[in-house]
């Protein structure tokens, strides 16, 4: 069974959503970054401003080039991160030669799952290539490795047909990660 469909930033960005929910990993690096990150700028900040409103003038502040860098690394991680989701999607979409929406094909049966873009690449995966998959009411992946995976949007299958492939994916000994 193969279908064909359209891509779409909305997709990519409930992929990535979903990687970030069913590995605890990413969701541990996620978030140290993103509040970690700016709990570091504030206390290094903090601790400057009392390094230099202090009386001892002979002492090296060390927390003046910590508390820039912070706050330079936080703008650019925490604040700019909704532009370089998009920037990344523009990207991947670039380096595949896609550069309107992309039609996607996606399909698979007993023996393998297929993706690609029609005319340019495709992929095949036998199933004892894929380690597990998630999925929500949104999108479907389907884990490559621990930090690669396909995504396939819900709109595009029946509920028959994913029923189909999670049976498939439990006939061949892989287990959810949500």
């Amino acid at each position: 069974m193969t279908v064909e469909y359209t891509t779409s930033f909305e997709d990519y960005k409930a992929a990535q959503a979903l990687y970030l929910r069913s590995r605890r990993g990413a969701r541990l690096r996620f978030a140290l970054w993103m509040y970690g990150l700016p709990i570091l700028s504030i206390v290094c900040t903090t601790m400057a401003i009392r390094d230099i409103r202090s009386i001892d003038t002979q002492r090296v502040d060390p927390f003046g080039p910590i508390a820039i860098l912070s706050i330079f690394m936080t703008f650019f991680v925490v604040v700019l991160r909704p532009y370089n989701l998009r920037r990344l999607y523009l990207k991947k979409r670039k380096l595949a030669g896609v550069e309107n929406l992309s039609r996607v094909e996606f399909g698979f049966d007993e023996t393998l799952v297929r993706s690609g873009y029609p005319e340019r690449s495709e992929g095949q995966f036998r199933w004892n290539s894929i380690v597990d998959y998630a999925e929500n009411q949104k999108i479907f992946l389907l884990f490559l490795s621990q930090k690669m995976f396909l995504y396939v949007p819900k709109r595009v299958l029946a509920e028959e047909q994913w029923q189909e492939l999670r049976e498939l994916l439990l006939q061949n000994g892989k287990k959810s990660a949500c």
